[in-house]
């Protein structure tokens, strides 16, 4: 029986088809200093932890290609059935026991640990969400010890010379659900855990503290790291409003541009609330008559929060609505069927957690999409004087048909939007224009 950290065949079969799905379910895959990351272990990858499954498929996804990943996963996982747990533990995912599992259960993490060693002293890598839970708020919350552990101890028991690597990675999804959306990896700076030995030697805390605060700082500089607390809402909104009016760098992919600045404004925030609190107070009273405003107006609170800049008159806008469903029609014929049912998975399911949607969403289109469109072709090449080879053509027609619908349902959408942003400019008038102008009187106190 192959060791966990080994690539077998099928694994990396497998794992092919994965990777390419996973890279199909973004508009753009963005990774930013790959030179950062090693061409071979021991390695620790330590990404910030927003979206459950996409996160670890993140880091899968990541070149070297060959090199060995082994993931920390939920322990609750493992009581599944066991040919559930056998297929888990074929993707090379351990368990990792916490408090909530109960602490008759946390001495089952040495096993655990010392697999993932094993791995380390193997020169392969392991993963672990240094967080270790997930949110939907951007920021980075306290950071676990299993990773330092684990850390510390394969260092102790390396050969002389050899570093164990931990490379922090800054994970930002354009949506935490929507497919088609954009995802940026941003690899940070290896940080070799044998500097910090001698001072384990000394004082284990002290050194496990360094390294600890060491891996956070990285991981707020490669993220979008908005304060916790009552303001976060706030932050959130403002860090959209003046990302699209900071996105220098034309050369730059527009994903990278709008990142760049949510870290830019990110840093501006915490920055003010660190030091001018009474700039931030004076941002909030004028965001709360943004707020009042906007619902007096009648503003979907959504759309309150997102800049609006006319690009065309009312004629333009429903011309291209008219396109647009004209071009989506086809695919959404041929897809509504499959994409209902991905959709449908988490309320079946009982899910309501919006962090897990994507995952499902993801985890059910691998399965349901190639099966529907084997059937779909089969069924067309069997009804019509298509010969079966057609099959090679139809599947791939029949899955680009829905990923082209979908783009221009969400076009759609957007125009929609500026549909009604126009006719309420010209009915509110004057309080539209009051509206646009607080919005640029928090923009300038921020700037």
């Amino acid at each position: 029986m192959p060791t966990i950290w080994e690539n077998t065949p099928a694994y990396l079969l497998s794992k092919r088809y994965v990777v390419w799905a996973f890279r199909e379910y973004f508009s753009s895959v963005t990774i930013v200093d790959e030179e950062n990351l090693p061409a071979e272990g021991p390695v620790i990858f330590a990404p910030n932890h927003l979206n459950a499954l996409m996160d670890a498929l993140a880091v899968l996804a990541l070149p070297p290609r060959r090199l060995p990943k082994v993931f920390l996963a939920r322990a609750d996982l493992f009581r599944l059935p066991k040919v559930v747990v056998r297929f888990i533990r074929f993707t090379k995912i351990l368990p990792a026991y916490r408090i909530r599992d109960g602490y008759d259960q946390l001495d089952r993490n040495k096993e655990t640990f010392e697999e993932a060693e094993q791995t380390l002293l193997n020169r392969s890598s392991v993963t672990v969400m240094p967080e270790g839970n997930q949110g939907e708020e951007r920021n980075i919350r306290p950071l676990v010890k299993g990773i330092f552990r684990i850390a510390f101890s394969a260092q102790q028991k390396m050969p002389a010379g050899m570093s164990v690597k931990i490379i922090p990675i800054g994970l930002e999804y354009g949506d935490l659900i929507e497919y088609q959306r954009s995802l940026i990896i941003k690899i940070g700076t290896p940080i070799d855990v044998a500097d910090y030995m001698e001072q384990y030697a000394e004082n284990q805390v002290k050194a496990t503290n360094e390294l600890k605060n060491t891996l956070r700082e990285a991981l707020e500089s490669l993220t979008v790291h908005l304060p916790a607390g009552s303001n976060y809402p706030l932050y959130d909104t403002l860090v959209e409003w003046l990302a699209p009016e900071m996105a220098g760098n034309a050369a730059l992919p527009l994903p990278l541009r709008l990142f760049n600045a949510r870290c830019a404004v990110a840093a501006k925030l915490r920055d003010l609330e660190k030091n001018e609190p009474d700039t931030i107070e004076n941002i909030r009273r004028l965001h709360e008559k943004y707020k009042l405003l906007a619902d007096r107006l009648q503003l979907p609170a959504g759309e309150a929060s997102r800049p609006f800049v006319p690009g065309s008159g009312m004629l333009q806008i429903q011309l291209k609505i008219v396109l647009a469903w004209i071009g989506m029609l086809p695919g959404a014929l041929i897809n509504y069927l499959p994409y209902k049912l991905i959709t449908s998975v988490p309320a079946m399911a009982g899910i309501r957690y919006s962090g897990f949607f994507s995952s499902v969403f993801y985890g059910s289109a691998l399965i349901v999409l190639p099966l529907y469109y084997l059937a779909a072709s089969s069924l067309l090449a069997a009804t019509t004087p298509l010969a079966w080879w057609s099959l090679f053509v139809s599947i791939p027609l029949f899955y680009l048909s829905g990923k082209l619908s979908f783009r221009l349902y969400r076009c759609i959408r957007d125009l929609r939007r500026d549909r009604r942003m126009l006719k309420l400019q010209k009915k509110a008038g004057r309080s539209f224009d009051e509206l646009i102008a607080i919005r640029l009187k928090i923009i300038a106190l921020i700037r």
